[in-house]
């Protein structure tokens, strides 16, 4: 097992035993930031093995299961490369702000060459669907969060492949945002070509001790798609890829 499947096992136990039980109180248990547990939890961050060791002492966890993530632990580090950007995590403090569909379109949209220039920020805002000062709204207050730098008369995009929601709990903007990206998939099986497009799923019968598996499998296909995405220097379009795993029968 790895550390973030560890935690985010632990996390929602003691969720199961008080939905009211907070992601900064499992922090505080933890003696740790709940900023940086946040991306441990969502694969970000690979800890230190003090760190990691410190954090399974406080949640009792027997020696043998120490060894086994301290050796994946390792591994995780060895295979992380700088060559590729990291899809980006989010402090709690900012979700509420960035999270919204068109806020994250926007983001990925600034992304591509065509719309970086501010001559062409009138052709974003009907890209969009936005009226030029809403437009305008949304770039200065993703700008005050740290999310994009205006220079001169250009953008940069500072929070990247904002692809899924870092943060382990639910919240009523969370569940809105997958809700929304879960309509537009709806809307593009009746409205885009089949060759642009991919909607599959797959019903299995598995055990409750596999889920985490599944979960890992799920994030390394989310990593290996950023990758390929970072890899190209220019972009012509964009994509909404959506994973889900849940249960039908419980």
């Amino acid at each position: 097992m790895e550390l973030a499947a560890l935690l985010r096992t632990e996390l929602a136990k003691r969720q199961n035993k008080n939905p009211r039980y907070s992601l900064r109180a499992f922090a505080k248990s933890l003696d740790q930031d709940a900023g940086t547990l946040t991306r441990v939890m969502s694969g970000q961050r690979v800890v230190k093995q003090p760190t990691a060791l410190a954090v399974m002492q406080a949640l009792n966890i027997d020696s043998g299961m120490q060894d086994q993530i301290l050796a994946s632990l390792s591994s995780s580090r060895k295979q992380r490369t700088p060559k590729t950007a990291k899809m980006q995590p989010v402090s709690v403090a900012d979700f509420e702000n960035i999270f919204e569909t068109t806020n994250i379109h926007l983001l990925a949209s600034l992304r591509l060459k065509k719309f970086r220039p501010k001559r062409n920020w009138d052709n974003l805002a009907r890209h969009l669907s936005l009226a030029p000062e809403e437009l305008e709204s949304r770039l200065i207050s993703l700008e005050k969060i740290g999310a994009i730098a205006i220079k001169n008369s250009t953008v940069e995009v500072i929070s990247k492949n904002l692809s899924t929601l870092p943060i382990p709990f639910t919240t009523e903007r969370r569940k809105a945002v997958q809700k929304a990206f879960l309509d537009q998939a709806k809307r593009a099986i009746d409205e885009v070509p089949f060759e642009l497009r991919d909607n599959c799923t797959l019903t299995i019968p598995i055990s409750g001790k596999d889920l985490a598996k599944i979960k890992q499998i799920l994030q390394k296909a989310r990593t290996r798609i950023n990758d390929l995405s970072e890899k190209k220097s220019t972009h012509d379009h964009i994509y909404n890829v959506s994973m889900a795993v849940y249960p039908v029968i419980l």
